[in-house]
């Protein structure tokens, strides 16, 4: 995707969609996939006047190696330490971004038991996160940007270099 069309976009998420202001505290959510956006958005936050920028990475395919191998009782312990970052970050009043751009087909043949009951611990976890953003005591905002595995999705019969070109 054009590099500078990316950086409206961060510019965009930091200035309209957070509203960030000198001292705030911005929290990103990102695949690993779109740390280089990640990035971006980070640069536009610190120029917003942000004290402090903390990115969260999430591999997909990380996770989907730990459903297939844990058990239910593994998957259904979210660690408290995780749990404590975001809903530490929420009491301070930072601000969120979460870039969505996770493989549509990255979770394939796990099965549903499994997927739930490792978003039903998530979302057990991060209870104060969630209820600090739904009730709007932070700023928050998801977005999106175009992967290879999306690409891919769109343009099935497309070679990567084609997909990509696409993005």
């Amino acid at each position: 995707m054009n590099n500078d069309l990316l950086k409206k976009y961060a510019s965009l998420a930091v200035n309209t969609g957070v509203n960030i202001q000198k001292d705030n505290i911005l929290v990103i959510s990102s695949p690993i996939e779109t740390a280089e956006f990640a990035r971006l958005i980070a640069e536009e936050a610190y120029k917003a006047g942000a004290k402090d920028v903390i990115v969260h990475y999430g591999d997909q395919k990380l996770t989907k190696i730990k459903l297939e191998n844990s058990s239910l009782e593994t998957i259904a312990d979210y660690p408290d330490w995780m749990a404590e970052g975001y809903n530490y970050y929420a009491r301070q009043g930072a601000c969120f971004i979460s870039i969505a751009a996770s493989d549509p087909d990255g979770l394939k043949g796990i099965p549903v038991e499994k997927i739930g009951t490792s978003q039903k611990a998530r979302t057990s976890a991060l209870k104060e996160y969630y209820d600090n953003s739904m009730s709007n005591k932070c700023r928050w905002c998801v977005l999106s940007v175009p992967t290879l595995s999306w690409a891919k999705k769109v343009f099935p019969n497309a070679s990567d270099d084609e997909a990509m070109k696409s993005l």
